[in-house]
């Protein structure tokens, strides 16, 4: 927004603004402009009397998240400070909040918080943030009893003071915390692979994981292609596919991992990566014409899982070649 109509809003109003414009100058592949955006909102939200904690920490990471791709863990060089320092930062800004402990939203903010540093660390320093976000984002879900669903919080999350940063919804974050469960347990298979009990803790990180995930399993395959996903499926199997990335460091279990990462992971797009294929002539190369002659590839695109994603399951595939899961 010009700078002089977001200053006439209030400030958790006009932060709001500048974060919608960071946004949209990073749908346009715009990144300085929307790291300028950003640490416009984190003034804006300053200002405020008394300054709106979620949308000070909400711009802070911003920021950290814009110059960590920018300019990498180091900062931009200009004494600034560094992403981890904005991240510590919008920590410290929430720790101070009131009610933390009550407000989903709260609790929301401060796991996205840990979650950032336990990616831009490493070792027993990450997995300890890892573990502080998946606290908090549990507490979100009303899941701090230490059951396997969370239940429904749709109506706290109505009633949380408005204007504030959204609150996602809850299968978005059960997504969110199927996803740090994976993340943990990466840490066990590699920074931490030497740890005692490892093995354990990882095969317990991954069953919390597949708990939480909004993920439907795909129908079986057929032996010929993999069916078209559900028009609602819109996360990616992480659950599945760690699973298998663990089952091929174990002796004797690939079979599994064979099984977990084509039944469900190239189940979850295989349908997509067939449609595209044929779009461009290479594929089916052996007589079959039964995939979907009319379906979008527009659709079928939009519908493929990020690309780590997409590289890490070839690779699985690969390592998995020869060995038939069916």
């Amino acid at each position: 927004p010009p700078k002089n109509k977001a200053a006439s809003l209030p400030p958790a109003e006009a932060a709001a603004a500048h974060l919608a414009a960071s946004s949209a100058a990073l749908d346009a592949r715009d990144a300085d402009g929307a790291l300028e955006q950003a640490r416009c909102a984190v003034r804006a939200a300053r200002a405020g009397r008394p300054a709106p904690p979620r949308w000070i920490a909400c711009a802070l990471e911003r920021v950290g998240e814009l110059e960590l791709q920018l300019y990498g863990p180091e900062g931009d060089g200009t004494g600034g400070g560094t992403p981890e320092d904005r991240f510590r930062e919008a920590a410290s800004v929430l720790d101070g909040a009131a009610a933390a402990g009550a407000d989903p939203g709260l609790c929301h903010a401060r796991s996205t918080v840990h979650l950032n540093l336990g990616q831009l660390l490493s070792g027993a320093a990450s997995l300890a943030e890892v573990e502080g976000g998946i606290a908090w984002l549990r507490r979100s879900l009303g899941a701090d009893d230490g059951a396997g669903g969370a239940a429904p919080m749709e109506e706290e999350a109505a009633a949380v003071p408005s204007p504030s940063p959204p609150l996602p919804s809850v299968k978005e974050r059960r997504h969110l915390l199927s996803s740090a469960y994976c993340s943990a347990a990466e840490l066990f298979l590699t920074d931490l692979c030497f740890e005692e009990g490892a093995e354990d803790r990882c095969e317990e990180a991954l069953a919390h994981a597949h708990d939480f995930s909004p993920y439907a399993a795909a129908a079986d395959i057929d032996g010929r292609r993999p069916p078209r996903p559900p028009a609602e499926l819109q996360y990616p199997p992480e659950a599945q596919q760690s699973l298998a990335n663990l089952r091929l460091s174990q002796p004797g279990r690939r079979d599994e991992a064979a099984c977990a990462v084509y039944h469900h992971v190239w189940g979850r797009m295989g349908w997509a990566c067939t449609v595209l294929a044929r779009t461009v002539g290479l594929g089916p190369t052996d007589g079959r014409e039964d995939a979907d002659d009319d379906a979008d590839p527009g659709a079928a695109a939009s519908s493929l899982p990020p690309a780590p994603f997409r590289t890490q399951t070839v690779r699985l595939l690969l390592e998995c070649a020869g060995r038939d899961a069916g």
